[in-house]
């Protein structure tokens, strides 16, 4: 079944009057709001500081591990429900138990990435930024390892088509949940060290 041309022109429209605009709209802000750049709160040393070797449970991956762990837990239960509707065709009814449980990931994700960058930043490491986005992140990769187990336990997706479909759409999924949450968790981390230094009073 062929679209019709009141389709194609809406879609072309849409794109044309919105999208395009917008994606402009975005990058002029963009541009003139980073002309300032990072302001730091307190004056920073000139000399790099030596960073001493951090214990087991601040490097970079077992931070990882546990920052993903604690908002993968929230969404667990409502993720069940969304892949069951998604990819075994069931009803999904509990829209504003979704919108609640997205809410609560984004706080978990903030708080854990301020508490690692806190212990970090304990352990005389300045070097946060990085880490507090790959822990905010970690969630996705938590995301992709349910999705494989869903694949190979619950659903009956069967074929190479299907299954390398699945893995595609499920591999874009994940990586924009891992963009999304580790930019929540190095704003949440900024946001974090810029009140922690500001109310330090030096000379």
């Amino acid at each position: 079944m062929a679209l019709s041309f009141w389709v194609m022109a809406s879609v072309i429209s849409i794109t044309g009057l919105i999208a395009i605009p917008a994606t402009f709209f975005g990058a002029v802000l963009g541009r003139r709001s980073g002309k300032s750049g990072f302001n730091a709160p307190i004056r920073t040393a000139k000399a790099r500081r030596e960073i001493p070797k951090p214990p087991v449970h601040l490097r970079w991956e077992v931070q990882m591990v546990l920052a993903g762990l604690l908002p993968f837990g929230a969404v667990l239960v409502e993720l069940a429900y969304v892949f069951a509707s998604v990819w075994g065709h069931k009803t999904f009814s509990l829209h504003g138990i979704g919108v609640i449980v997205i809410i609560i990931v984004l706080a978990v994700t903030e708080l854990v990435c301020a508490v690692f960058t806190y212990y970090q930043l304990c352990a005389e490491d300045h070097e946060w930024w990085w880490n507090s986005i790959c822990n905010g992140g970690s969630t996705g990769i938590y995301l992709f390892l349910y999705s494989i187990y869903y694949l190979m336990m619950k659903s009956n997706l069967s074929g190479f088509l299907q299954v390398s479909y699945f893995l595609g759409y499920m591999f874009s999924v994940s990586y924009a949940c891992f963009l999304m949450l580790g930019s929540v968790g190095y704003h949440a981390s900024v946001t974090f060290v810029r009140r922690l230094y500001k109310s330090i009073k030096c000379d």
